[in-house]
């Protein structure tokens, strides 16, 4: 089954990495070798590998348009559609922009808002800890930080931070990486 996946923002294609494997050889991850997946990561517009777009107008649907058209250029008449962050407000367009071609959607940590807080007493009670912890980090009030010029001198907070960045050249991407 053919799938196709979004990154967020701010991210890459990078996102993917470690769930690679797993979907295209899931027997190689001691899983059925049934379940495996013909996996496209295209870059958002704008992003990562992406070329700067030419213009606006680059909305979650005509992203979903140009999903479409690339699954379709590569022979998917029919597939799958994954997103996370901002690629969860895409993926669920897709399947509205091609419903005849998504046989699924998949979505998580999408741009919606987050839940009131504090949450309801019986809420939390029927939450795991882990996901009471969760709520408890969201309700949390952000850290000081102090940003005086003595502070950052007196502890040592450089100016720049080092910078990491992709490069594409000649269709292979290249790292560099520069800072103090």
């Amino acid at each position: 089954m053919p799938l196709i996946l979004t990154h967020g923002w701010p991210g890459s294609v990078v996102e993917f990495l470690d769930v690679i494997g797993p979907l295209t050889d899931p027997a190689g991850h001691g899983a059925d070798p049934g379940d495996a997946f013909n996996v496209v990561i295209p870059t958002l517009p704008g992003f990562g590998f992406s070329g700067p777009v030419c213009g606006p107008g680059w909305t979650t649907t005509r992203i979903a348009s140009a999903w479409d058209e690339l699954m379709a250029r590569l022979g998917y008449g029919r597939y799958g559609t994954q997103g996370g962050d901002i690629g969860a407000a895409v993926a669920p367009e897709v399947a509205r922009v091609a419903p005849g071609h998504v046989v699924g959607v998949h979505t998580n940590g999408g741009p919606g808002g987050f839940p009131q807080v504090p949450l309801p007493d019986h809420v939390m009670a029927s939450l795991s800890p882990i996901e009471r912890d969760r709520i408890a980090r969201v309700e949390a009030p952000p850290p000081l930080r102090p940003t005086s010029a003595t502070h950052k001198a007196k502890h040592g907070v450089h100016r720049r931070p080092t910078v990491v960045s992709l490069r594409r050249r000649s269709h292979s991407p290249t790292m560099s990486a520069s800072g103090d």
